[in-house]
């Protein structure tokens, strides 16, 4: 993931690992997150989604804009190492 726009409060997927929750998940480079567990990445900010996003077994819901279209993706975390 990586900030992006003038105020990097946009959050764009920039590459996704083979075996990895995100791959399960169906993300792709180039995806944004837009919503996070019902709020805005943009509200919860870079250190706050990478919290998020190590909470080993939980499942996190999101909304990306691919194409031009929202889409909701559920995130089953898990512990990489």
């Amino acid at each position: 993931m990586r900030g992006a726009g003038d105020k990097f409060d946009r959050f764009k997927i920039f590459y996704v690992a083979d075996g990895t929750p995100a791959r399960a998940a169906g993300l792709f480079p180039g995806d944004e997150i837009k919503i996070v567990d019902g709020r805005a990445a943009a509200e919860i900010g870079w250190e706050g989604l990478r919290r998020i996003f190590q909470r080993d077994g939980k499942d996190v819901k999101l909304e990306i804009s691919r194409g031009g279209k929202i889409l909701p993706v559920i995130l089953k975390l898990r512990r990489l190492v």
